[in-house]
């Protein structure tokens, strides 16, 4: 008989430019990320917002603060964040610890980022790395989320390496 862990390494907030655990306004955060819920609307004050559809979010209750909760849509979210200066290496966490992750893609513009070729299994996550150039005096940047038609995308973390 064998056992499996499910072991996913998430970059700590203190090297990064910006970290989001993205779930439920009530669900534990993890450590020294912020925040980032349906609620949390562009609103130019704060360093990131979602500036058109809200997405909803799930709490599974578990494995951890990290993986236990996530934002999720059937139709594209855009999310708009205040990018320093420089190319960033970004990267977002999908997967569900109690269900199927469908296919992701993240865009800006016309342009696809970075995507889920496959579903992902109950309990499997994956981080998907892109760049987001800030340019030389920093900008804003808009990242659309969006998934198959009519099929749920997730998005559990959203972190954005210092430079």
């Amino acid at each position: 008989m064998s056992a499996s862990t499910l072991v996913a390494l998430a970059p700590p907030a203190n090297s990064a430019a910006m970290a989001l655990d993205a779930g439920c306004g009530t669900s534990p955060l993890f450590d020294s990320y912020h925040r980032l819920t349906p609620n949390d609307m562009w609103d130019g004050v704060r360093t990131y917002g979602w500036i058109d559809t809200r997405p909803q979010c799930r709490d599974r209750g578990g494995p951890d603060a990290l993986l236990r909760d996530f934002v999720a849509a059937t139709r594209p979210a855009t999310l708009r964040l205040v990018v320093p200066p420089g190319v960033h290496d970004t990267y977002a966490l999908i997967g569900d610890p109690s269900f199927l992750a469908n296919p992701v893609t993240i865009s800006s513009g016309d342009q696809a980022l970075a995507r889920t070729g496959t579903p992902l299994p109950a309990g499997d996550f994956a981080w998907l790395k892109f760049e987001i150039d800030g340019g030389a005096h920093g900008r804003t940047v808009d990242l659309t989320f969006s998934g198959e038609p009519d099929m749920y995308w997730i998005v559990d973390a959203l972190v954005m390496s210092a430079g």
